[in-house]
């Protein structure tokens, strides 16, 4: 199987099943592989995104 790297809004697509048309034609047979920073924006438990980290709050 030959890697491909999803974008944020194709991993989401192809995650909830709706990708369809050309590109999900292209996809098909390949290994699909998604960046850190995609994993970090997809939905925890239906949440959202995690929150960023803001560090200690100064007083």
């Amino acid at each position: 199987m030959q890697p491909v790297v999803l974008d944020t809004d194709i991993a989401s697509l192809s995650h909830k099943r709706k990708l369809t048309g050309p590109l999900a034609a292209r996809l098909i047979g390949r290994r699909p592989l998604i960046t850190f920073t995609v994993l970090d924006d997809a939905p925890v438990s239906g949440r959202g995104p995690l929150p960023a980290a803001k560090g200690t709050e100064r007083r």
